[in-house]
C-alpha cells in the first residue's frame, strides 16, 4: 500500500532543513519563518517513517525480519556512503584529519549513539543513525504493539511522549547538570535515538490507527480535505510562532507539540482523496517527494564542493549564492536519485532475494 499524497513533504522537508543549515540570512529565510525550522523537521520525518513502515507491513502477519532490514539498508545506504566519500575527500584536499572513531561510527550508523560525535563526518547524517536504529526494532515493535488494542497502544505512546518531554526538559534546563560538557548535554537532548523514539511511535500508532479505523471508511472529500489544510495552517503557525504560543516557550515544547500535529497532518492526508491529493500525487511532485532524502543527505558534501569548486567560478552575487546552491543540489539529487539511488536500492533487493533464497534451497535439503 502507498499513499502518494505524502511523499512530496519528504521534499518540502528537505529542502527546508536546506534552508536552516544555509539560507537562514536570504529573503525567503527572513521573510517565512517557519522555512528555517529544520531540525522540526527531522521530527516529522520520524513520524512519517514509523507510519509509513506500519502501513507497509502492519498488515502482514509475520514481517521477513531479512528481507526488510535489506530493503531498508538498501534504501539509506547508497547515498549515505557516498556523502561519506565526498566528504573524505574534500577533508584530504583541504588537509584537514579525520577522526578515525567518529568515521568508524559514521560507517555503521551509530554516530548519534555517542555524545562527541552525533554530527561529525556528515551532520545531518545524526538522523540517519537514529532512522537505522528505528528500521531495527520495527519488526519487534510492531509484533508488540498489535498484540495490544489500539487504544492500549495509543495511550502507552501518549505516556511515553510525556515521559519523553518531561526527561528531555530536565536534561536541558536544570541547573544539576550545568557541570556537564554543554555539547554533551546538547548531542543527548537533541541528537540520541531513545530521545527520538517517541516520534517513530507516533508514527507507528498512527499507522495501526489508519489500519484498523481510517483505511475503509468512506470520508467526504470536504470533511478531509478540510482536515488537510487546518492541520497544515496549525503547524506553519506553530512553527511561525513557536516563541510566543508556549506558556513555556522553549523549543523542546515545541518539539513535542510538533510531533502530535505531524501525526494529524499525516493521517488527514491519508485519508483524503481531494483535489489536495490529486495534486500531491501528480508524476512531477511525486518525482521530486523522491528527491527528499538525497538533498537531505547531500546538502553538506555538496555544499563544501559547491563552495571549493563552483562559486569561485560563477562568483554569484550575495544575494543570489544559495538559490544556485539550492538549484544544484536539487538537480545533483536528481541524478543521483535516477543513476546511483534507485538502480543500487534495486540491485541490493535482488541480490539479497537470490542469497535468501539459495540458504532456503540449502536448509529444504537438509536431512
Amino acid at each position: 500500500m502507498k499513499l502518494n499524497q505524502l511523499t512530496f513533504f519528504r521534499f518540502l522537508a528537505g529542502v527546508i532543513v536546506v534552508i536552516f543549515h544555509f539560507g537562514r540570512k536570504t529573503w525567503i529565510g527572513i521573510n517565512i519563518p517557519a522555512l528555517t525550522t529544520g531540525p522540526f523537521m527531522v521530527v516529522f520525518f520520524f513520524v512519517l517513517s514509523g507510519f509509513i513502515m506500519t502501513i507497509a507491513y502492519g498488515q502482514q502477519e509475520k514481517v521477513d525480519k531479512g528481507k526488510y532490514w535489506v530493503a531498508r539498508f538498501a534504501r539509506i545506504a547508497p547515498v549515505y556512503y557516498l556523502a561519506i566519500a565526498i566528504i573524505l575527500i574534500d577533508n584530504h584536499l583541504s588537509g584537514i584529519s579525520t577522526d578515525p572513531y567518529a568515521l568508524n561510527y559514521s560507517v555503521f550508523f551509530l554516530q548519534a549513539w555517542f555524545p562527541k560525535t552525533p554530527i561529525s563526518i556528515n551532520g545531518p547524517s545524526w538522523s540517519l543513525s537514529v532512522e537505522m536504529f528505528f528500521y531495527l526494532i520495527f519488526p519487534f515493535l510492531i509484533i508488540f504493539l498489535k498484540k495490544i488494542s489500539v487504544f492500549k497502544a495509543s495511550l502507552i505512546t501518549l505516556v511515553f511522549w510525556g515521559i519523553t518531554f518531561y526527561v528531555r526538559n530536565t536534561l536541558n534546563y536544570s541547573p544539576t547538570f550545568d557541570y556537564v560538557d554543554p555539547d554533551v548535554m546538547h548531542a543527548i537532548v537533541f541528537n540520541h535515538p531513545l530521545i527520538h523514539l517517541v516520534s517513530f511511535m507516533l508514527g507507528v500508532v498512527g499507522g495501526l490507527i489508519y489500519i484498523k479505523y481510517l483505511l475503509m471508511r468512506k470520508i467526504s472529500n470536504l470533511v478531509s480535505s478540510s482536515l488537510v489544510m487546518i492541520s497544515f495552517i496549525l503547524i506553519a503557525v506553530t512553527l511561525t510562532y513557536r516563541t510566543k504560543l508556549f506558556l513555556f516557550p522553549n523549543v523542546i515544547s515545541v518539539y513535542a507539540v510538533c510531533s502530535l500535529l505531524f501525526l494529524a497532518f499525516i493521517l488527514a492526508l491519508s485519508i483524503d482523496h481531494s483535489w489536495i491529493s490529486s495534486i500531491l500525487s501528480t508524476k512531477f511532485l511525486l518525482f521530486l517527494g523522491e528527491l527528499g532524502y538525497s538533498i537531505y543527505i547531500l546538502q553538506v558534501p555538496f555544499h563544501l564542493m559547491y563552495l571549493r569548486y563552483i562559486a569561485p567560478w560563477i562568483k554569484p552575487a550575495k544575494s543570489q549564492d544559495f538559490y544556485i546552491f539550492l538549484i544544484l543540489l536539487i538537480i545533483l539529487s536528481m541524478l543521483t536519485y535516477t543513476f546511483l539511488e534507485r538502480p543500487l536500492r534495486s540491485g541490493i533487493r535482488k541480490a539479497a532475494d537470490k542469497i535468501f533464497m539459495d540458504l532456503r534451497k540449502q536448509q529444504s535439503e537438509l536431512p
